[in-house]
């Protein structure tokens, strides 16, 4: 004997099999989107990537600075060379090597007699670099008259002077005698034609002075 509850059990299974059917497939649908959206997330980073590596970074060349010109006082026209900061100082002072050839004669003499009267006196006059003097130079002179060294000597012989180039001349003098500085004293002339020698005692000629006439200047 067959039961009454039998033909209503299949309609039951066969709903049940459906739902089934569809969770699966919904879960693997799920599934495949989830891994498809994982690749195309992966594949988009790797692209950004991939353009922030590659792109080119701009290269901009090297400025020099600005120059500007030195400061320049009004009215005051640019020395070219001259050193910043102040004004061009004047060159030193030159000093000629080429000496001044004096020629005189003994007019007189007072005192012990070294030479005669009538005695020529023939000297070169040299001019020394001197820089603490305002002109930049003073005067070395050996004055030899009648074959006798009137004034000078080793290391002597120098004297504050001024030499003249047109017409050839020198002025100058050493008041000092040798018990002073070694050396008798001179008072040169050549513009007023006069030369005066004299020393003291402790000169090698002893106490004298010496006047002569200048005949020449070279």
């Amino acid at each position: 004997m067959v039961s009454p509850m039998e033909p209503s059990s299949r309609p039951t299974d066969d709903s049940d099999s459906k739902v089934l059917y569809f969770a699966i497939g919904c879960a693997v649908f799920l599934v495949v989107g989830l891994c498809a959206a994982s690749g195309l997330g992966v594949w988009y980073l790797t692209q950004r990537q991939e353009d922030v590596v590659t792109a080119p970074v701009p290269f901009e060349e090297p400025k020099p600075p600005p120059t500007q010109p030195p400061p320049t006082q009004p009215g005051r026209p640019i020395v070219p060379g001259a050193p910043p900061g102040g004004p061009t100082l004047p060159p030193p002072p030159s000093v000629p090597t080429a000496p001044r050839i004096v020629n005189a004669t003994v007019t007189a003499i007072d005192g012990s007699t070294p030479v005669n009267v009538g005695a020529t006196c023939n000297f070169n006059v040299r001019r020394q670099p001197r820089p603490d003097l305002p002109i930049g130079y003073w005067c070395n002179a050996q004055v030899v008259c009648g074959g006798k060294l009137l004034y000078g000597g080793p290391n002597s012989g120098y004297f504050p002077c001024t030499v003249g180039d047109s017409p050839p001349s020198v002025v100058g003098s050493d008041t000092m005698t040798t018990a002073e500085d070694t050396d008798a004293s001179i008072d040169l002339n050549t513009t007023a034609g006069t030369l005066t020698i004299r020393d003291d005692a402790n000169g090698v000629h002893g106490t004298y002075t010496l006047t002569a006439r200048i005949d020449r200047v070279l």
